[in-house]
């Protein structure tokens, strides 16, 4: 509730009475759903492991006679280093094969995304005074309901000579269709987007567990945990199918057959025009020299929309990382560091308006500095849109996440003072980032975040 025209500024949100002018607001949210599982596990001699789950999921945001979902999922495993034959293996400590698959749901979606809905727009009477109306901002699907994902998984677990090296490996195949997505449509409809269950996208990868202790001394001792893992995914269709039934291409949001779910897609940029540049035969006679040059993608000597192009995906292609832990006597020392490489992603430092703009602060193309990454500092250099230009967008990157050291005090200095365990212990958060992004930070998709903070951590762990 809001107050106004009080008659002096002494009141507070106690007074509400003293206001001349009252405004309620209101809203209300209701949203069920409801859950039955079912489970079954059996294993035989500790060699074959079963499992089989049933479960039944109904939500409330979902249309009528479209609200419950039925997702099955069953998992076999074979613990190897059981058998008889593997009995003269002494360096096998274990090897476990393991296959699954499963059907899942997602119900994503805000509440009444099935119901059409109205928004309010106030319009003038034949003498000019003010009166409410409304207008349809959605279209109703009551057909609309999960998205589902079906999933292999197939892996394996090791460990070898007393678990000195130890680990797993995991591949891994997903299918996703009846996506929950606002599709664009025309607006002659009244709204430019519907919410469906349209398209399916596919996706696999690999991924890698590596566990080592590479030093195992009295006093000394370095451990490493590796993770590794690498997965692509794919657009199978959107819903759109050519006069040959084929799958099409959503050009309007960026959704193209066979290409990533998070496509790259627009102009490339191909430098910037130099004063020596033989502009007027070029494929774009028009441009000045400081303006953006347009990669000429289908060779035809001009710039087309058949120019525009999927070039990169935000999906990064391979995701690592790595803990060092070392141990020498009451001494700990661990350092963790993470990273990524293959994607691509828009920053505002791309943000290809210029002039009379609030942008980041960078050096220009001038006649006296003809650098071939940025355009001159005009309204009209980028005519085309490019997005993403300069130095690129490379959002590959390593970064050091976390350093912590701690000593534990010998028992036997302690326990003359009654104490049964100190730790004095410090630790550093986001030490270090190596990357050659432009823009706030690769891990971000947008610029408008905080960034990420540094942190020192100090402290005692004291136990009596």
């Amino acid at each position: 509730m809001t107050g106004s025209g009080f008659p002096d500024d002494t009141r507070g949100v106690y007074q509400f009475e003293n206001a001349s002018v009252l405004n309620a607001y209101d809203t209300f949210t209701k949203r069920t759903g409801i859950s039955q599982m079912v489970r079954a596990n059996y294993a035989y001699h500790s060699r074959y492991l079963f499992t089989f789950t049933m479960r039944r999921d109904g939500d409330s945001v979902f249309g009528k006679g479209n609200k419950y979902g039925i997702f099955p999922s069953v998992a076999l495993g074979w613990n190897m280093e059981q058998e008889e034959f593997f009995r003269g293996w002494d360096f096998l400590d274990r090897s476990k094969l393991r296959i699954s698959y499963s059907k899942n749901g997602n119900q994503d979606i805000l509440s009444y995304s099935t119901l059409a809905t109205m928004q309010e727009q106030y319009y003038l009477d034949s003498e000019g005074n003010p009166l409410p109306g409304f207008y349809p901002n959605k279209l109703a699907d009551t057909s609309l309901t999960w998205e589902k994902t079906r999933q292999w998984n197939a892996g394996w677990d090791y460990s070898f000579l007393k678990g000195r090296i130890s680990g797993s490996f995991d591949l891994f195949y997903t299918s996703t269709y009846d996506l929950l997505l606002d599709k664009t449509i025309p607006d002659i409809n009244g709204v430019t987007s519907i919410r469906q269950n349209v398209g399916r996208t596919k996706s696999n990868g690999i991924e890698i567990g590596l566990s080592t202790q590479n030093i195992r001394t009295r006093n000394f001792e370095w451990n490493t945990d590796l993770t590794i893992a690498h997965s692509k995914n794919r657009i199978v269709h959107v819903g759109l199918y050519d006069e040959n039934g084929k799958p099409a291409d959503n050009v309007a949001n960026k959704w193209f057959i066979g290409k990533s779910i998070h496509a790259v897609y627009g102009y490339k940029f191909d430098g910037i025009w130099q004063e020596g540049d033989d502009i007027a035969n070029s494929h774009m006679p028009d441009a000045r020299p400081g303006d953006i040059k347009v990669l000429d993608y289908d060779g035809d000597g001009a710039i087309t929309p058949e120019d525009r192009h999927v070039f990169g995906s935000e999906d990064p292609k391979v995701t690592a990382g790595l803990m060092n832990t070392f141990h020498y006597k009451g001494i700990t020392l661990s350092i963790f560091m993470y990273g990524s490489a293959g994607a691509t992603r828009f920053t505002e430092y791309n943000n290809p308006y210029f002039e009379k703009w609030n942008i980041r602060d960078r050096a220009w193309w001038t006649p006296e500095n003809p650098i071939n990454t940025y355009p001159a500092n005009r309204s009209d250099t980028n005519p085309y849109g490019v997005s993403i230009f300069g130095k690129g967008n490379n959002a590959s990157f390593i970064r050091i996440a976390d350093i912590s050291l701690g000593y534990s005090f010998p028992e036997k200095l302690l326990k003359p003072v009654g104490i049964k365990r100190l730790v004095l212990f410090g630790n550093i958060k986001n030490p270090f980032l190596f990357t050659g992004y432009v823009g706030l930070d690769p891990e971000y998709k947008q610029d408008y975040n905080a960034p990420a903070s540094r942190s020192f951590i100090f402290g005692i762990k004291l136990g009596i």
